[in-house]
């Protein structure tokens, strides 16, 4: 619906237009601030969740970065991934074109012998010369006789796969499907194929090692034109092999040239010879250990510095969020400087990242009920927090960290990573390890800034921490932050002073036509007293 057009001041001479506006402009201030208001909710919003981005994004950095690849859906350490963390121990082989080596956390730490009697290999079979049935080049197949084209069948334990090949196709093609079979349920056979023109033949190999993984070609049609050796059933197996090695003399065997034993990794490499004792040392990595922990100071100091900048940014009272009007008065460079010195402080003395760091820096200092090992306090290990101005960020005494792992670098490990299956909140973090209390606080208080300022578009991010994160957020709250309820209690009461403005102008409106009508009236009886005079 078109506006009406209105005219005014035709018979008073006044810019009924630019009265009115000027009335309303003031009438809409309150209208305004509501949305300043509402503005100022939504920027401190996206401030807040951005830090808690950042605060998840450690976190999950954190956890990569100590090999912690996998966490309960609460948040829980599992104690499985710390005793895999391969940074606690280094192994050294004696010759490491026999075999490689390198230790988990729970390896037995000395010199442990290995003797490769067998390496893993996969099934594997050479057709013959295939020239017999493919063209000069050896790149397409050639028949003869009038054959439009042939099979191949392969059977890979109860499947036997037929693989159908025209007269004229390219020899390639039928090892590309050797390649992408898979059997009824859409699974791969595990097999590799490879065509060589040059050569005249195809090589056919399981794609795993291990006695396991085997195929069998079957006579019938091309494979007796491309195979040969086939026994009085007509059937032509290939088997792979196990690694065989002896461990401080004890034989293993095992599918694969990768294995892992008492926590121990070691890597059998190809073309070295048989039969050669190497020697495994493996001992405490103490430069490793030493340096993963630094990483993880520095990176966390880091967060606590960005966190305290917000916590003290300066806040601008006299830059409110601007109006359409004053932004259509200004230049976009003004604009940008306007709400840059508008934003500031968003976040000064935020209570949820206020009390996250009070707790952080609380569970840093309080003792791991439960520890074993040598150590149940972080000062022990030469970590101390700073002073309150710096919002508790951790300091390394180095020399004294490297006593405390040659002492007893378990108990190093314990007291960061140690677990607990306590179901009261309480007892559990008291018999946590100080990295599970760290991403405890951190998860306690993104969750209470979410509560308050929502969680934006981070979602799958904070999920990622816990999976739980957002669940009472979502069934208590109905996803709805205290914040979000402020902007739509502020909406509802600008769509009512809209309202009321609209009525307002219709009111002005009114009263300056019917202003307009009487002094219409008045000057049509002045003219009409003007004329009477006239006639005397």
């Amino acid at each position: 619906m078109m506006d009406r057009m209105r005219f005014g001041g035709l018979n008073s001479g006044i810019d009924t237009h630019d009265m009115i506006d000027q009335m309303m402009r003031v009438e809409r201030m309150r209208v305004d601030r509501f949305h300043q208001r509402s503005q100022t909710i939504q920027w401190r919003q996206e401030a807040a969740h951005e830090m808690n981005k950042r605060i998840a994004q450690f976190v999950l950095d954190s956890r990569q970065n100590f090999g912690l690849n996998q966490v309960s859906y609460s948040g829980q350490i599992r104690t499985s991934e710390v005793n895999r963390f391969d940074w606690i121990k280094s192994a050294q082989s004696s010759n490491e074109s026999v075999v490689r080596a390198r230790a988990n956390a729970n390896a037995i730490e000395g010199n442990h012998t290995v003797e490769v009697k067998q390496r893993a290999e996969v099934g594997s079979i050479t057709s013959q010369d295939m020239s017999a049935i493919t063209s000069d080049d050896g790149r397409t197949f050639q028949f003869g006789d009038g054959v439009e084209s042939r099979e191949l069948k392969i059977q890979v334990g109860d499947t036997v796969q037929t693989f159908t090949v025209e007269n004229g196709s390219h020899v390639s093609s039928l090892a590309t499907q050797i390649r992408n079979a898979t059997d009824e349920d859409g699974n791969s056979l595990g097999l590799n194929a490879s065509y060589d023109a040059n050569f005249g033949r195809m090589m056919i190999t399981t794609r795993e090692t291990g006695a396991e993984q085997s195929f069998t070609i079957l006579e019938d049609d091309l494979g007796a034109h491309m195979f040969e050796g086939f026994d009085a059933d007509g059937n032509l197996e290939r088997a792979g092999q196990d690694a065989i090695i002896e461990f401080n003399g004890e034989e293993v065997k095992h599918h694969s040239n990768n294995i892992e034993i008492f926590g121990i990794h070691l890597d059998i490499q190809g073309g070295a010879p048989l039969n050669e004792v190497t020697t495994i040392s493996v001992q405490t990595d103490v430069d490793g250990m030493v340096d993963k922990i630094k990483e993880f100071v520095n990176e966390y100091n880091k967060l606590l510095d960005d966190m305290n900048e917000q916590l003290k940014q300066e806040e601008y009272r006299d830059y409110r969020p601007l109006t359409d009007e004053e932004k259509r008065a200004m230049s976009d460079n003004e604009v940008e400087m306007w709400e840059e010195r508008a934003k500031s402080g968003l976040l000064r003395n935020d209570e949820s990242m206020t009390r996250m760091m009070q707790n952080l820096r609380l569970g840093m200092y309080q003792e791991v009920e439960g520890a074993t090992g040598a150590f149940n306090q972080i000062t022990q290990i030469g970590i101390t927090t700073g002073n309150y101005q710096d919002g508790g960020k951790l300091e390394i005494d180095e020399d004294r960290l490297r006593d405390a792992i040659n002492e007893d670098a378990e108990g190093v490990v314990n007291l960061l990573f140690k677990t607990s299956s306590a179901e009261d909140p309480a007892q559990r973090k008291a018999e946590s390890g100080l990295f599970q209390r760290m991403s405890d606080e951190m998860v306690a208080g993104m969750q209470d800034s979410v509560r308050r300022l929502g969680v934006g578009e981070h979602a799958d991010t904070l999920r990622s921490v816990q999976g739980n994160m957002l669940i009472d957020f979502v069934t208590k709250n109905s996803s709805l932050s205290v914040s979000d309820r402020d902007i739509l209690s502020i909406n509802q009461r600008i769509e009512r002073e809209e309202r009321r403005l609209a009525r307002r102008e219709e009111q002005l409106w009114a009263q300056f036509t019917a202003m307009e009508k009487a002094m219409g009236e008045m000057n049509n009886q002045a003219d009409w007293l003007q004329q009477q005079l006239m006639q005397f």
